[in-house]
């Protein structure tokens, strides 16, 4: 009988104990409160900037990462989640602010939580470091590398990138001509140009930079003998390729070969001038 009755004070004695600790967490939820963007940042004391990523400035990607962030009583940053952002520049915002420090929020005299807003803004601002562009790429380290862009996928993207925007940068151009204009003189001309650009493989030169910083040349041949796998075939058909990141720098590269022959033909062909 005493054995029983010794039991039930001992579950009694638990359950107080876990209402107890429940009652602690809601105290200690709803003691966090939501503040403000601005009267948060206010209250910043140490803020590390986001590093601005080198494939974002070549791409010349700007914009606005809004997360929401929880604020220790304390004033450290207890968690971050992503409200909205670019893909690329996502990753540097969350490290950065994750290292961010704030005075405490006083609710009633007593330090409390806080949930708020935070943007962190990247904007572009002039070209990307020389290193970033002028990497010198051994002849056959840029072979493989070059080899590996045909087996990700990268080559035959980008080609029919460029056969699309230029296209399209043809018809912008031929619409220009007025009545009596050497059209076809110019269709020809932007054509050699285009046809050019297609056969050099130039708008690679960015993706063949990338590999050549990042990547030994003995890394390079690990990856194609990857790549070179059912496997890895297979992941490149369900993943690479949809990299954010990839259709960025190949777009990008894409858009500056594309308004290099613009530029190139409005100065030899005078009538593709706009008034």
């Amino acid at each position: 009988m005493k054995a029983k009755r010794l039991l039930v004070v001992l579950a009694v004695a638990v359950c107080v104990a876990a209402l107890a600790a429940s009652a602690q967490q809601v105290a200690t939820v709803a003691t966090r409160v939501r503040v403000g963007g601005d009267v948060q940042q206010a209250k910043l004391i140490a803020q590390v900037q986001p590093e601005y990523p080198a494939l974002a400035r070549r791409a010349k990607i700007t914009g606005t990462v809004r997360l929401e962030v929880s604020v220790s009583p304390t004033g450290t940053v207890e968690g971050v989640t992503v409200i909205s952002g670019h893909p690329i520049l996502v990753q540097p915002a969350l490290d950065a602010v994750r290292q961010w420090k704030y005075a405490p929020t006083l609710l009633n005299g007593q330090p409390v939580g806080v949930v708020t807003t935070v943007d962190v803004f990247f904007k572009y601002e002039g070209d990307s470091p020389p290193s970033e562009e002028n990497v010198p790429i051994p002849p056959a380290m840029e072979t493989n590398i070059r080899r590996l862009l045909d087996l990700t996928g990268v080559t035959k993207s980008a080609s029919e990138s460029v056969s699309r925007m230029a296209e399209a940068v043809k018809r912008g151009l031929l619409s220009e001509l007025p009545a009596g204009a050497p059209a076809k003189q110019i269709a020809d001309r932007l054509d050699e140009k285009l046809d050019a650009l297609t056969e050099s493989n130039d708008y690679l030169k960015p993706f063949i930079n990338f590999y050549g910083e990042r990547f030994s040349p003995e890394e390079i041949l690990d990856l194609i003998r990857f790549f070179e796998t059912p496997a890895g075939q297979h992941y490149v058909k369900e993943v690479s390729l949809l990299n954010p990141q990839i259709v960025a720098m190949s777009q990008a590269s894409i858009r500056e070969n594309l308004g290099r022959i613009t530029r190139e033909m409005r100065e030899e062909f005078p009538d593709l001038r706009r008034p």
